[in-house]
Order: structure tokens, then sequence, then C-alpha cells
């Protein structure tokens, strides 16, 4: 019996000694290490900034306008012109599951270009003059919507999102050009397929209220053209393209509602 408490005794102290000694604590140290190492901090918490069953409302809308009398630009000698760009974009997003929401949104663009006159100098024997000329063109588009939301820290005022955005359009433009003695005119019809990624930011303002920046980074767009002239010609015209770039023309400002 005292041999076998001897026993017990004796592997018990040199298992403490084997915990207690100084390589031990190098190897454990060296393991720690080794974690401490591979954690760089860039697992990201995701915090709830919009909770599920959110109902989110806004639009987009923008405006420009201008007229030129006598104006010279490069080349372009006594423009006379006219004209406007109207674009409206409403949308509607249900959250489905805490920070993503699916929806759909439309978009509607009508422009206008009125040219009365204006004189192309490339040189002193070649000239061109343009007169009369007027092109109305409006585009309509649906599209439905994808956008996850990334809140800043535990911050439920400001967020940043991504947003898939997948739509199919149409348009329709008219071209009259009265210069010379002949009046020509030009009908259009077009059809655009569009696949795109806008990240963007979204502030509250109140607790219902905010505001809306997206900018167009990665996108897919097809269109096709048919043309038809003086009711009698015919052309078409197929683009494709496909992007990977901050599109600054795609810069958007809004506003939404969420309830």
């Amino acid at each position: 019996m005292y041999k076998t408490l001897l026993t017990i005794l004796l592997s018990a102290v040199s298992l403490l000694g084997y915990a207690h000694s100084p390589e031990t604590g190098r190897n454990r140290d060296s393991v720690l290490s080794r974690k401490e190492k591979r954690d760089r901090g860039l697992e990201v918490k995701s915090y709830t900034f919009l909770p599920k069953g959110i109902w989110s409302f806004g639009a987009n809308l923008s405006y420009t306008q201008h007229n030129n009398d006598n104006y010279e630009f490069l080349v372009v000698n006594g423009i006379e012109s006219k004209g406007y760009t109207l674009n409206v974009s409403p949308m509607v997003n249900y959250a489905f599951r805490d920070n993503m929401t699916i929806g759909v949104r439309l978009a509607y663009e009508r422009s206008l270009l009125d040219i009365s006159a204006a004189d192309l100098s490339i040189g002193d024997d070649l000239g061109i003059t343009l007169k009369d000329y007027n092109k109305l063109k409006h585009t309509y588009t649906g599209m439905i919507t994808y956008r996850y939301y990334m809140g800043l820290g535990r911050s439920s005022r400001f967020a940043f999102f991504s947003e898939i955005r997948a739509g199919l359009g149409g348009g329709q433009a008219r071209m009259v050009n009265a210069n010379g003695d002949e009046l020509e005119g030009l009908f259009e019809k077009t059809f655009n397929l569009s696949v795109g990624l806008s990240p963007g930011v979204v502030a509250f303002i109140t607790n219902t209220a905010a505001l809306e920046v997206s900018v167009g980074v990665i996108g897919f767009n097809y269109k096709n053209i048919r043309q038809t002239k003086n009711q009698i010609y015919e052309g078409s015209r197929t683009t494709s393209s496909m992007n990977c770039k901050i599109n600054l023309l795609s810069i958007s400002f809004g506003m939404a509602f969420y309830l």
C-alpha cells in the first residue's frame, strides 16, 4: 500500500514539475503568440443597423437646364440652343432579414435639346453650319434591387451599404433636322439590359428620414437601338459594355423614409 501511495505522489510531483518547467512555459507562450499573430483584427462584428420587417420608401430627383445665346465653345461658334434633362427614380425596399433588403426601383428620364444655330469652324476653308435641330428623348427602366447595410460600429445613424441592381428598360427618341432645303426626321427605339453594383452611404437626419448617396462602380450594360429615317430607311446598332471603375456620372443623391 505504501508503495502505491509513493508511486502516486512521485507521479503528481513529476507532472507539476513538467507543467512549471521553463521549456513548457516557452511552448505554451509560443502557441499563444502564434494565435495572437494570426488575429489581425479583421473580423467584422455585424450589428443590427436595420431590423427585419422595416419598409423604406424614397426617390432620387435631378433636373438640369441650359440656355446658350451666341455662346462659343472651342471650335463651335454662335451657339443658340436650349434644353433640359429631368430624372426621377422612386424606390421601395423591405428588410427580409437584419441589414438586408430587397426591393424595386423605377427610373424615368426625359431630355430635350433644341439648337437654333451653331457654326463649327475647323479651318479657313472648312466649316459646318447646324440650325433648326431638335431632339426629344425619354427612357424608362425597372430594376430589382438587393441591399446590404454595414453599420459604422454601433452607430444607428450612419452606415455604408452595397446595392446590386438588375434592370430592364426602353426608350424612344425623336430628332428633327431642318438644316437646308429638306426636312429630315429620325425616330429611335431603345432596349436596355443592365446589372450593376452601387455602394453608398446613408445618414439619418431624423428617426425615420435619411439622406443617401450612391455611386456605380461595377456594371454590365447591353443596349439595342433601332432607327427609322423619314419613315423609310431603317438601321440598328447594338452595344455591350462592362466596367469596373467609379462612374462619376452615376453619383446620385436621394432621400428615403424608413417605417
